[in-house]
């Protein structure tokens, strides 16, 4: 699969041409009665594009009735921890737009995690409904990128590469040793949009061996997400594109 690469001048933009995305993909959507699902990233990167969503234009723009918010991961962590995924974007985008219970759909880092995946990739099923044979299909997922190449809770060395056959899993970061709950692999690539938001130097190296298909990448979880029947792309700042033409 050929990515799309929108390389923006600075965080700000990249935000911005996000935001305008969501908008005209979710209108879509709620015009025609669907619902749309959408999957959200934890990290920094993300929080300056939950920012945008929040503000006056795009609470009034985007047809927030019709949107229904899942994640792709979940530190093991009550939700009004600070590390949490779910509490960072309850401040961000969640609380300001006065989103309904009912659309919320998080990951309960506070339970037993492996009692948890089970339940939230039940949970997944009973809201997108896929045939039995097939795995749930997510419209549009947010996926942020680290600087070893992992992606969601899928770390170089874990299980994201030799994935299980679930919605969800449990993780353990290896540095921390922490628990956490993720998406599979295969539910990625069985999205309809997945979305890498990249920004930073820091980034840079990583995001180019990916994205130049460097044997090295291979190592790397994030170069394992390709949507077998959507649309991949990689929404990248200057700054963590840099290095593109020079990998």
């Amino acid at each position: 699969m050929i990515a799309e690469i929108k390389i923006h001048p600075q965080p700000e933009a990249l935000a911005e041409a996000l935001a305008l995305e969501l908008q005209k993909a979710s209108k879509q959507a709620c015009d025609t009665g669907r619902t749309f699902n959408l999957v959200l990233a934890g990290g920094s990167t993300p929080r300056a594009v939950y920012q945008v969503l929040a503000r006056p234009a795009f609470e009034k723009s985007i047809p927030w009735k019709c949107v229904h918010f899942f994640w792709g991961d979940e530190r093991c962590v009550p939700p009004d921890h600070a590390d949490s995924n779910y509490h960072m974007a309850r401040e961000t985008l969640l609380d300001p737009l006065a989103i309904s219970a009912e659309n919320i759909h998080r990951i309960r880092g506070e339970n037993d995690p492996q009692v948890e995946a089970a339940r939230y990739a039940e949970e997944i099923k009973n809201n997108l409904k896929p045939q039995s044979s097939q795995l749930p299909r997510f419209d549009w997922i947010l996926l942020g990128l680290g600087a070893d190449g992992h992606t969601a809770s899928l770390f170089p060395g874990g299980e994201p590469i030799v994935e299980p056959s679930g919605c969800c899993a449990v993780a353990i970061q290896p540095q921390s040793g922490q628990k956490r709950i993720t998406l599979t692999s295969r539910v990625l690539n069985s999205a309809k949009r997945v979305s890498f938001i990249v920004t930073g130097k820091s980034k840079a190296q990583v995001v180019a061996e990916i994205l130049n298909e460097l044997p090295e990448s291979q190592n790397y979880p994030a170069a394992h997400v390709h949507p077998e029947q959507g649309t991949l792309e990689w929404f990248l700042d200057a700054d963590a594109a840099e290095q593109l033409k020079k990998t």
